[in-house]
């Protein structure tokens, strides 16, 4: 026995329908905007391509992280660094 429930003249099909057209593009955004913020946060680079990408030494790297500039993130006897911590310690401070 199907049972049709009305609420103010919408049966259950059209509620359902209703809540998913007002909520889904607000949830799409929303994964969306997730997923953009997890790519920034999580995207580690390792040591060794770090070094060569901003072609410096391993040395270089070591002075940065004990001046605070990097922080670097140990995973199973290897290090890595966080890209957007690389991007913001590589632009210039503002001169005022």
């Amino acid at each position: 026995m199907a049972k049709n429930i009305l609420l103010q003249q919408l049966s259950c099909n059209e509620l359902v329908e209703q809540i998913l057209a007002t909520l889904q593009p607000n949830i799409i955004e929303w994964i969306n905007n997730l997923k953009i913020e997890q790519d920034k946060e999580l995207d580690f680079i390792p040591k060794k391509k770090v070094v060569s990408m901003l072609q410096v030494t391993s040395q270089t790297l070591h002075n940065w992280e004990k001046h605070e500039i990097l922080v670097p993130y140990k995973i199973a006897n290897r290090v890595f660094y966080k890209k957007a911590d690389i991007v913001k310690a590589m632009k210039k401070p503002d001169s005022s």
